[in-house]
């Protein structure tokens, strides 16, 4: 069996290491834009065909803590005035303490002193594996038997060609949104939406306040320009998020970390992303829709088309 059939059967490959390699590869240098974020960001922004020298620096999943640390990592790449496009997804406020599991991947892209918690012993077993998936998806298929392996990576795995697809009709595409909606809320602990955050979300908010607080800081120490850029959903997705949601859990987050001097960009209704055909889920857009959003959003920088719709 040859090492790339190895690797495509490895799960653990692709889940931890798929994002991992655009920071493998030889990194363009004076890059104009990046974005950081999670998996709305990895799948929102795509920079192709465009004329403009820049990244997708997002991974899957990721919080500002990781954002931070791979900007750090990184910035030597990026040009003087650099725009470094933050973004957000509607639970961005929210803490989530990542298991040591959850956070492998990172020991191969990030500088060991920006990397919080950093365990020599772990950093040494992941870039075996790393460096040895052949041997990695031989263990496993011996563990779990190559059906069972095969299973897990066609459960976890989107195929690229889906991506540019919406295969979802309006009634998977409601149960999709409510499936977010849940999923969130069990991640987070959260009964009502609309109720007042409970304690250990004001808690763990904290957190992420200092932390994108230090993001913006770092952005100015350095000269880059930050934006901080709420993407778009689906109506089915948006239209579940109240105004008493969206002032406790976003705006009010960015009110609190003092960013309102830092242009803010606020897609999640904008009419121009509305159509599902955008989208390849309630939630993600596919890649016909991120080329769109983000010419929209290059464009809106350009011109100084800043969406500040706070609410306060």
């Amino acid at each position: 069996m040859s090492v790339l059939s190895l690797k495509l059967m490895n799960p653990w490959y692709q889940q931890k290491f798929q994002d991992c390699q655009k920071f493998w590869k030889r990194i363009p240098e004076g890059l104009e834009v990046v974005n950081l974020g999670s998996n709305s960001a990895f799948y929102g922004f795509d920079y192709s065909g465009l004329s403009v020298k820049a990244a997708n620096w997002a991974m899957r999943p990721q919080s500002f803590p990781q954002d931070l640390a791979i900007l750090k990592t990184y910035c030597s790449y990026l040009r003087h005035r650099a725009i470094i496009l933050i973004a957000l997804c509607p639970y961005s406020s929210c803490f989530k303490n990542y298991k040591d599991i959850e956070l492998e991947k990172y020991y191969t892209i990030l500088a060991p002193e920006v990397f919080e918690n950093f365990s020599k012993d772990n950093y040494e077993v992941v870039c075996r594996i790393k460096n040895n998936p052949y041997w990695y998806a031989k263990k496993q298929m011996l563990l779990t038997g190559p059906k069972m392996l095969i299973g897990r990576l066609l459960r976890s795995h989107i195929p690229l060609e889906l991506l540019d697809k919406q295969l979802l009709n309006e009634a998977q595409l409601e149960v999709d949104a409510k499936c977010w909606i849940d999923g969130w809320k069990e991640q987070f602990k959260i009964e009502d939406m609309d109720a007042p955050q409970p304690e250990h979300i004001v808690e763990g908010r904290k957190k992420r306040v200092a932390v994108l607080k230090e993001m913006i800081d770092f952005c100015k120490g350095h000269d880059f320009q930050p934006v901080i850029v709420l993407p778009p959903v689906t109506d089915y997705l948006s239209l579940k998020f109240s105004e008493t949601f969206r002032h406790n859990y976003i705006y009010s987050f960015l009110k609190e970390s003092e960013v309102l001097d830092t242009p803010f960009l606020n897609y999640l209704d904008d009419k121009q992303f509305k159509a599902p055909s955008l989208y390849f889920n309630s939630f993600f857009l596919n890649r016909r829709g991120a080329r769109l959003f983000t010419e929209v959003v290059l464009k809106d920088i350009r011109l100084r088309k800043f969406r500040i719709n706070l609410n306060f």
